[in-house]
């Protein structure tokens, strides 16, 4: 759940320019860049050893929650959970109920649900906000745009998320 509100690398509240890895997890562009820019030994990439240079994260499209005031310094927990909605179907926000998937191509975030129901069918998806060619989450994991689900719910679902990140590389 903390995935939603926390820099996976900092352990800071997520704010400004949001970034995932091919793994699903959200960190603080900020922060992440100045921990792959640091000298080698300057700062704990434990964390972070996945990511090796730039190319391998993406900076995300983020559809603020309209119907919920912007999230300010010293939000609550929940405030923080529910700061995003998919932009297709604006009723369903990050609230650690419903899934996200991000498409690495193009950023954008959108509801596992309307991801489903708008992409369209394998061979001939579409990002639904920006009409970019894309790929559903388990089909080829060379395809362009690959639809990546945020925030790993278990250890299986890493797993296959690791092996799609080392197979497109």
């Amino acid at each position: 759940v903390h995935g939603w509100t926390t820099c996976r690398y900092s352990k800071e509240p997520l704010g400004g320019e949001v970034v995932a890895c091919e793994l699903g997890y959200l960190y603080n562009a900020e922060a992440l860049i100045e921990a792959l820019l640091a000298p080698e030994g300057e700062v704990d990439r434990a964390g972070i050893a996945h990511l090796r240079s730039l190319r391998d994260f993406t900076k995300l499209h983020l559809q603020p929650n309209v119907a919920k005031p912007p999230v300010t310094e010293g939000a609550t927990f929940q405030e923080r959970l529910e700061q995003y909605a998919c932009p297709v179907l604006t009723d369903v926000t990050n609230n650690a109920v419903a899934r996200f998937v991000f498409l690495k191509g193009c950023g954008h975030v959108l509801s596992e649900q309307a991801f489903q129901q708008v992409a369209g069918s394998p061979g001939a998806r579409q990002c639904p906000v920006c009409q970019a060619p894309c790929s559903g989450p388990d089909e080829a994991p060379d395809a362009p745009n690959p639809a990546i689900p945020l925030i790993p719910l278990d250890d299986v679902e890493l797993e296959r998320a690791r092996a799609a990140m080392l197979a497109r590389r």
